[in-house]
């Protein structure tokens, strides 16, 4: 009887150092000083720098179902409080690693197929949606011969940049600004929107292969409407590159009704949402000044 005792006893002690081994694990793993973009498994490099899902290996196959069942479990995190609303990001991970010869970075934007880019030079549509006074990406995408259009209404309409078309509307749908500080300190009156199809028809484009959005907290209803919501899968760009503001982002920069539910619930419901239709993340980058805020790139690699 004595020996059983002692066996439970050394089991019990066993248990527990190994549940704090996984907690521990666990914490270190959601801290996002911690995050390290994943290596890339393979160039996922075919003719003209095209993607498909045959490309997928084995390996991130399996990763994906994982990965799709996490968005899923937690989606029913409460969104308020505690470190949902403190973490947003933390099941935000690299499910899509690229090969470093397959991107570019511009400051925080992180690009694929640079090659396919000077290939097909002006056929290559890319929209850039919040330029404000920080036009870097636009005018290294421009120089890159490609068709650049960028959209802003809260500067001047006569505003000018290198090998960029400049279109003075916002790209979304009509909302109050608040206490935005780009808006407030804006000579224009009025502020016109226009809805990514409006805009597409408007300038007589079929496909955009990047979409980027800077804009605050408006690319939420993008995301959802033009993006998820899209029962058109051809009308989807390749590539989403998207600062998203949650709960808690800086007030002066992010209008508080545009993100005061989007809590760490939301952003996996989003993500999900995004997973359905072909979207993958390539890379990950949570601004330093603000950790309610995260570039991504999202990459569609099948319809």
């Amino acid at each position: 009887m004595t020996r059983i005792y002692l066996s439970f006893c050394v089991l019990l002690v066993v248990l527990s150092f190994y549940v704090h081994f996984l907690s521990a694990t666990r914490t270190a793993e959601n801290d996002p000083k911690n995050y390290r973009p994943m290596k890339p498994i393979h160039s996922f490099r075919s003719e003209h720098d095209k993607f498909d899902s045959t490309y997928v290996s084995q390996f991130h196959k399996e990763m994906h179902i994982l990965q799709e069942e996490r968005y899923k479990a937690l989606h029913y995190v409460e969104p308020h409080g505690g470190e949902a609303w403190w973490a947003p990001f933390d099941e935000a991970d690299v499910s899509f690693p690229v090969a470093p010869e397959m991107a570019i970075r511009v400051k925080d934007k992180y690009v694929i197929g640079p090659r396919l880019m000077k290939n097909m030079q002006e056929k290559f549509i890319i929209y850039a949606a919040g330029i404000a006074n920080e036009p870097d990406f636009e005018e290294a995408m421009g120089a890159l011969n490609v068709s650049v259009h960028a959209f802003d209404c809260t500067i001047p309409a006569n505003s000018q940049f290198r090998n960029v078309h400049f279109h003075h509307w916002c790209l979304g749908r009509e909302s109050a600004f608040e206490n935005n500080i780009y808006a407030s300190h804006s000579s224009n009156k009025t502020f016109v929107f226009k809805s990514l199809s409006e805009t597409k028809k408007l300038l007589g484009h079929q496909h955009v292969h990047i979409l980027k959005m800077d804009i605050e907290g408006f690319e939420w209803d993008i995301l959802r409407q033009d993006i998820i919501n899209n029962e058109n899968s051809a009308d989807l760009p390749d590539q989403i590159l998207v600062e998203i503001h949650t709960l808690g982002a800086n007030p002066h920069f992010v209008p508080q009704h545009l993100t005061n539910d989007k809590g760490r619930a939301v952003v996996n419901e989003l993500l999900l949402g995004l997973w359905k239709r072909g979207y993958r993340i390539v890379d990950r980058f949570i601004n330093p000044s603000d950790r309610h805020c995260s570039d991504f790139t999202f990459l569609r690699v099948h319809n």
